[in-house]
């Protein structure tokens, strides 16, 4: 049986800056940690960027050093050689991977350990030159952005005997069609650019049907489930996360639905996600079978209305309800809501509720 295959990439900074780098030579700050952390190729003699070093890295950096420095150019990556033994000097050979399998792209970002290993990017294998090298297929080429790459960590998918995560030595490990396909739906679920998503929605359908992936199995497998709350709060806050002022008003009203005329809750839900990968700020059950989804904003709650319609329509979905229908209903909280706000709010049947902040003391 054929298997799909990970690479250990030495971590790259070339051309990094919302996608990861992988893209031409590391600055010269990322040379140096390269060559004294001993990093195999970096650090050996025949190595330019080891030359460079040697000779205190004054002039023009070495030019395509590495496969690392054309990864995202090239698209093409190598299973190494044998450093010693009789084999030594000898190109190692991928003899179980085939066209038509995958290449899982994954590094160390400076200062991680190797349970942090992320995935960067992957590719449909196109060819496999000299049983050493895979090149990519023409579709089916994904470069990750920065944010996004470090929220898939290898390790959820990939396992070793001990359990434990440690890729000891080499360049590749093998990897089973199970594996793959949660690891391409887990990045299906992770990316926000549509065209990347279509990209790999069609190599998921293309490759497992409409088979849904079974879960991780590696040796950190919670990492799998815990990357789709992570992705939904980076998603929902951006990268400075949840300010203190909203999160205080919004588990203030989770203990008080009284404010809002909200009567017979059973439960509360905050922070409650959607399988879009979408997070409502509250949602209660109503003993009656209704549901109320509230959306929380402190001083522009304009969005939050729009975000209100979304979300009532996916709560809607969530339990079988027609789009329109009176089970559901959405209200959005603010310290004070404008005239335009209500005027929006009015149109679409959404109510609004407006707390004053001492209400929190």
């Amino acid at each position: 049986m054929r298997c799909s295959v990970a690479f250990k990439c030495t971590y790259n900074d070339g051309d990094e800056d919302v996608f990861v780098g992988f893209a031409g030579t590391c600055s010269r700050d990322n040379i140096a940690r390269n060559v004294r952390n001993k990093r195999v190729w970096c650090s050996n003699s025949g190595c330019e960027c080891s030359r460079f070093y040697d000779k205190g890295m004054n002039g023009t950096k070495p030019d395509e050093p590495c496969y690392e420095s054309t990864l995202f150019q090239r698209w093409t990556f190598g299973a190494g050689k044998y450093h010693s033994g009789a084999k030594a000097g000898e190109d190692i050979h991928l003899i179980k991977s085939a066209p038509g399998k995958f290449a899982i792209l994954t590094t160390r970002f400076p200062d991680d350990s190797e349970a942090d290993r992320r995935i960067v990017g992957l590719f449909k294998i196109g060819q496999i030159d000299n049983q050493n090298t895979v090149i990519a297929a023409e579709e089916g080429r994904v470069r990750l952005p920065l944010e996004e790459a470090k929220e898939l960590f290898f390790w959820a998918y990939s396992n070793t005997s001990k359990n434990t995560p440690d890729w000891h030595e080499g360049l590749f490990r093998y990897l089973g069609d199970g594996q793959v396909h949660r690891i391409l739906d887990d990045v299906a679920g992770t990316v926000r650019d549509e065209k990347t998503k279509a990209t790999i929605d069609a190599l998921i359908d293309d490759s497992f049907g409409g088979v849904p992936a079974p879960p991780a199995s590696g040796c950190l497998a919670e990492r799998s489930t815990a990357r789709r709350a992570a992705v939904a709060q980076l998603r929902k806050y951006g990268g400075g996360g949840e300010d203190k002022a909203h999160r205080e008003l919004k588990e203030w009203i989770a203990d008080h639905p009284d404010v809002l005329a909200l009567t017979d809750v059973s439960s509360v839900t905050v922070e409650h996600p959607f399988a879009s990968g979408d997070i409502a700020d509250l949602v209660f059950a109503h003993k009656s079978g209704i549901y109320t989804v509230v959306e929380i904003e402190t001083t522009t709650p304009l969005p939050e209305a729009h975000q209100a319609i979304k979300y009532r329509a996916l709560l809607c979905a969530k339990h079988g309800f027609p789009l329109d229908s009176e089970n559901v209903r959405a209200i959005v909280v603010a310290w004070s809501i404008p005239s335009n706000v209500e005027h929006f709010c009015a149109t679409y049947n959404i109510d609004f509720h407006q707390v004053q902040q001492p209400s929190l003391g």
